[in-house]
C-alpha cells in the first residue's frame, strides 16, 4: 500500500489531532493509520521549515500519550487541578 501526502489545512490537522484527543485514540490507530498520518505531517510541517510540533493530550488519556511518546514526543509542561465540592 501506498500512501500519498495531500495538503492538509489547519482544520484538519486540528480534526484529526482533536478526535485523539477525544479518546478514539485506539480505534484511529488500528483502523487509520494515525502513527503514519502523524509521521506524514511532521514530513510536511518540516518541508515548510516548522520546527516543532506541539500536542495538548489529558493526562488521563493514556492510550494517546503511547502513541505520542512512540512518535518521539516528550512532555514539555504540565497541568494539575483540584476538583472542589462545595461545604454541605
Amino acid at each position: 500500500m501506498e500512501l500519498t501526502l495531500t495538503p492538509m489545512t489547519a482544520q484538519d490537522l486540528a480534526r484529526l489531532l482533536g478526535e485523539l484527543e477525544q479518546g478514539y485514540a485506539e480505534d484511529l490507530v488500528v483502523n487509520r493509520g494515525l502513527t503514519r498520518m502523524i509521521q506524514l505531517i511532521e514530513a510536511e510541517l518540516t518541508q515548510f521549515g516548522v520546527p516543532e510540533l506541539g500536542l495538548n493530550v489529558f493526562g488521563t488519556n493514556t492510550v494517546a500519550i503511547g502513541l505520542y511518546r512512540g512518535l518521539g514526543f516528550e512532555v514539555t509542561s504540565q497541568q494539575m487541578a483540584k476538583r472542589l465540592t462545595p461545604a454541605s
